[in-house]
């Protein structure tokens, strides 16, 4: 959480460093890994970004390693999405997967510029209907609900 707060406050060496510390107790978590990158992208660029993501190999969640192979350029945001209904999940948990693919694919698109691809994936992830899913982490709505409430994504 410290993390993502530099980032949204643009102290962006900081959350970086953060997300690389946790890396050292966590290192199976795509959102750590994914979060360092886009901390990393305002001071170096997506391409140098990439090549510097936090290794990851083993985050069970669907679709958390797609989004990961999404951010290392290795898959497309309409394989993220499929993988979201793989195994024909009950609709929670669908809800949940569609939550965290639309998180990360409103975020993806923002630092790539793609501002209306980022509107619509990131208002996708701040529907208050998910906000009571028992397969959301409250913490990471309120991200993707605060997101979209400031515009940050679409300026």
């Amino acid at each position: 959480e410290r993390g993502i707060t530099c980032y949204y406050a643009k102290q962006y060496e900081a959350g970086a460093k953060q997300f690389e510390l946790y890396q050292t107790y966590h290192a199976n978590d795509v959102e750590n890994s994914v979060w360092r990158y886009l901390c990393m992208v305002p001071n170096v660029g997506v391409e140098k970004a990439r090549a510097a993501i936090l290794p990851i190999q083993n985050d069970r969640r669907i679709p958390m390693m797609q989004i990961y192979e999404l951010y290392r350029g290795k898959q497309t945001p309409d394989q993220v999405l499929v993988a979201c209904h793989q195994g024909m999940p009950a609709e929670t948990i669908l809800a949940g997967r569609l939550f965290y693919a639309h998180l990360y694919l409103g975020l993806y698109h923002e630092v790539a510029k793609q501002h209306e691809l980022a509107e619509k994936y990131i208002t996708l992830a701040a529907d208050k209907s998910l906000a009571t899913n028992p397969n959301i982490n409250r913490y990471m709505w309120d991200v993707a609900r605060i997101h979209a409430e400031q515009n940050i994504a679409f300026k």
